[in-house]
C-alpha cells in the first residue's frame, strides 16, 4: 500500500474529536442568532 492512502486512511479512521466542544456552544448561538438577525435585516431591505 502506497504511503499516502496509508497518511489517508490513518487521518480518516483516527478517532474524531467533537465539531464543537461543551465550552463553546455559548459562542455557536450567539454567531447563530447575529446571522439570522443580519439575513433578517437583509431581507428586510429588499
Amino acid at each position: 500500500m502506497p504511503t499516502v492512502w496509508k497518511r489517508l486512511r490513518r487521518k480518516t479512521f483516527a478517532p474524531r474529536r467533537p465539531p464543537v466542544f461543551p465550552e463553546q456552544w455559548g459562542l455557536v448561538l450567539v454567531t447563530l442568532i447575529a446571522l439570522a438577525v443580519s439575513a433578517w435585516f437583509l431581507v428586510q431591505a429588499m
